[in-house]
């Protein structure tokens, strides 16, 4: 294995805790991991401009060298200032992958300059706008004019999760990857987009490649980042098919598991 010289992290469920918050015992932490030239990010599939805020807020923003937004369709490298965009999801295959779920009754959720579209407002959308820091907009989704975006979301009731599944088998091809990122939640982007690619994006730009990343996730869209990155470490609360791709397991995120695991690695106690 190559040296690690990036760490790049998921926030919900790995590098937040269950309050939302990054305690001080993991920023205490990351403070030392920026002293040994180790850099750092945040991979999510949240928007880029509600994640630089929120970095922020989390007191990390001094700390984190590059934010990978939308699960990688949109990467910021914060110390160039620089945003590249990589693969967004046109509309017309927008409409064509949410009318098998209109017909059984899902809610879908699309982002757009601050906006949230939404057929109606149930917990799910109260909860990403109100993380995301975006205004819904209720409207029938044939009547939303743009191009693209860069992900579909579908909001999924409780106990349904396995119908979207079986739906995503039935209708699933090359041009989209489907994958379940919350309890509550289902996304859908090209293809070609996933964290892994938005890390290499980024890390090319210093000479660097995957093999130089130590990836930290917990569920379906850090698969290809964890098994991708040189080392891919799943937080003990993850999902079974986030562990079974990563090459070791950290202690929860109620539990300081990456500050932990980052001390025991790197020979910090």
């Amino acid at each position: 294995m190559k040296k690690i010289k990036w760490l790049m992290f998921d926030l919900d469920g790995t590098l937040l805790n269950e309050a939302k918050q990054v305690t001080d015992k993991t920023k205490q932490v990351l403070e030392t991991m920026k002293s040994m030239g180790i850099r750092m990010g945040v991979a999510t599939g949240r928007p880029l401009v509600p994640v630089m805020q929120r970095v922020k807020e989390y007191g990390i923003e001094h700390l984190m060298d590059v934010l990978v937004c939308y699960n990688g369709v949109l990467v910021y490298d914060k110390t160039q200032d620089k945003t590249y965009e990589t693969f967004p999801i046109q509309k017309s295959l927008v409409d064509e992958i949410y009318d098998h779920y209109q017909k059984r009754g899902f809610n879908y959720c699309l982002y757009d300059q601050g906006v949230l579209y939404t057929s109606r407002i149930d917990a799910s959308i109260q909860k990403v706008s109100g993380l995301n820091l975006l205004k819904p907009l209720v409207m029938p989704i044939e009547e939303v004019d743009k191009d693209h975006f860069y992900k579909l979301i579908i909001t999924v009731d409780e106990g349904r999760m396995d119908e979207v599944d079986q739906v995503y088998e039935s209708i699933k091809d090359d041009r989209f990857h489907g994958f379940k990122t919350q309890h509550d939640l289902f996304e859908f982007v090209d293809a070609r987009v996933s964290k892994s690619y938005g890390i290499l994006k980024l890390v090319s730009q210093y000479g660097d490649d995957l093999s130089n990343v130590m990836a930290f996730g917990d569920t379906t869209n850090d698969l290809e980042m964890l098994k991708d990155c040189g080392w891919g470490v799943c937080m003990v609360n993850g999902t079974d098919d986030a562990k079974n791709v990563s090459d070791d397991i950290a202690l929860s995120n109620e539990e300081d598991g990456v500050a932990q695991y980052l001390e025991t690695y790197f020979g910090l106690k």
